[in-house]
């Protein structure tokens, strides 16, 4: 089966197609159903929703949108050793870059090697007594440089350091189907993953839409989609995904239908993707099966 992605004829046509077609939008808003929508389409609460690994690619957009933030205002951060990098980039991602350069004395004192100082900075914060427990830790690896989240974390080489500012820029994230992981190089992988994993045990998982302390829709792990939304990359990245679900649901209902010429493929998942494959099989079968006996007729002639 074909795994979309974003270099792939196929699913770039229809992604083009659907989005002249529906629009997209990068807030949440409602139909007239009342479904939560966002992207083309995509349904966010009821039996919508996103996906982990839709989660997880999110999340690691967020990680570098933060990363590019850090190299713009506080370049000096890659010098830091890898658990202090993480500490900065786990503080920007839950206070946003503005909220982290508050910490001027902790940054400071990070910056020059002063450890113990830079996690007295913290403790004395109103951060770290609204997140409790995520700022304990934070604090003791600040002044240890070593990891203390336990073994919730996910396992592998805690000193792997962040992609460069030039491959940062020009990464062009996606999920690779196939071996269940973003397409981050494998040198550079464990860094992503050791933080991931500790942003999700710190803002935790959640598939569908809700109201945060502040009261903004937010979803996966801490993306904030009142006042971030999603880009159309990402759109595009939810769009392709339905567009697999579309093509796996024709499979169960019309086999053969992977045999049309390209235009017909397009059409049909076109409609599924309209009107659900369940409803298109219930209303167009007749109108399907004669389409297949078109293509056997076709394909007898030309053996």
């Amino acid at each position: 089966m074909t795994i979309p992605t974003k270099n792939n004829p196929h699913y770039v046509a229809l992604c083009k197609d659907l989005k002249l077609d529906k629009g997209w939008q990068p807030k949440p808003y409602w139909n007239a159903q009342g479904s939560v929508m966002i992207g083309t389409k995509r349904i966010l609460n009821g039996v919508g929703g996103i996906s982990t690994d839709e989660a997880q690619y999110l999340l690691i957009n967020d990680i570098i949108k933060v990363q590019l933030q850090l190299d713009r205002l506080c370049p000096w951060w890659r010098k830091l050793d890898a658990v202090r990098m993480r500490i900065l980039e786990n503080m920007g991602f839950n206070l946003g870059i503005n909220g982290l350069l508050k910490f001027k004395k902790m940054l400071g004192a990070a910056q020059e090697g002063k450890y113990d100082e830079a996690a007295k900075e913290m403790e004395n914060s109103k951060w770290a007594s609204d997140v409790k427990g995520r700022a304990v830790r934070l604090m003791k690896e600040m002044r240890t440089g070593e990891i203390t989240a336990g073994k919730t974390l996910v396992q592998g080489d805690k000193r792997a350091l962040p992609l460069p500012p030039s491959e940062l820029l020009s990464m062009k994230l996606e999920f690779d189907k196939s071996t269940q992981k973003m397409n981050i190089p494998v040198k550079h992988a464990p860094y992503y993953e050791f933080l991931c994993s500790a942003l999700t045990i710190d803002e935790g998982l959640r598939l569908q839409p809700y109201k945060d302390t502040v009261g903004k829709w937010t979803i996966g792990i801490g993306r904030n989609l009142d006042d971030v939304g999603i880009s159309e990359e990402e759109s595009d990245y939810l769009l392709m995904n339905d567009i697999y679900k579309v093509e796996v649901d024709l499979d169960e209902h019309w086999k053969w239908w992977r045999n049309l010429e390209e235009r017909c493929r397009r059409a049909l998942v076109h409609m599924g993707f309209s009107m659900g494959v369940p409803t298109m099989h219930a209303t167009f079968n007749d109108m399907l099966t004669l389409a297949q006996a078109d293509t056997n007729k076709k394909a007898s002639v030309a053996a």
